[in-house]
C-alpha cells in the first residue's frame, strides 16, 4: 500500500503547482484522508475539481500525489480508496459496496407490489405501484 505521509504534496492554496502527471492523489488535512482521486493530470485535475469547494474552507489541507500509470489508475485508486476510506469519496464505491443490498431490497419490493396488485387487481403496472408508493411517501 502506499505510504501517503511519505509522498510530495503542496498546500490546497498552492493547487496550481500540482505536477502534470498521471497518478492517484490524496486530500489530506492533518493525518486524516478525506478524498482519494485519479487523474490523468493531476495539475488539470484540479482546475475545475467537484470536491474544491467542500474543502477550500478547511485549515490545513494538503494534495499529495503518487505517480501512477494510465492503465493502473482505476486499479490503484479503488484500492486506496478501499483501504483508506476517505470520508469525500462515499458515492461510487460505496454504491457498489451496497449493490448486494440494494438488490435484495429490489426483490423484497417486487415481491410485495406483486403479492398487493394480485390482492386488489392487475390493473396497474409494477411502475405505477412504485410511483404511488413514492408519491404517497413524499406527502
Amino acid at each position: 500500500m502506499i505510504d501517503v505521509k511519505n509522498l510530495e504534496s503542496v498546500p490546497f492554496e498552492n493547487r496550481g503547482k500540482l505536477p502534470n502527471i498521471s497518478g492517484i492523489y490524496f486530500v489530506i488535512q492533518g493525518a486524516e484522508i478525506l478524498y482519494i482521486g485519479k487523474a490523468i493530470s493531476i495539475a488539470r485535475r484540479w482546475i475545475g475539481h467537484h470536491v474544491k469547494w467542500k474543502i477550500q474552507k478547511l485549515p490545513g489541507v494538503r494534495i499529495a500525489w503518487h505517480p501512477t500509470c494510465q492503465q493502473d489508475l482505476d486499479t490503484v485508486e479503488r484500492d486506496a480508496i478501499n483501504h483508506f476510506n476517505p470520508s469525500l469519496n462515499g458515492t461510487r464505491y460505496n454504491i457498489v459496496r451496497m449493490k448486494p443490498i440494494v438488490l435484495e431490497i429490489k426483490k423484497s419490493l417486487l415481491i410485495e407490489i406483486d403479492a398487493a396488485r394480485a390482492k386488489e387487481g392487475m390493473n396497474k403496472s409494477r411502475c405505477a405501484w412504485i410511483r404511488d408508493a413514492i408519491n404517497s411517501a413524499l406527502r
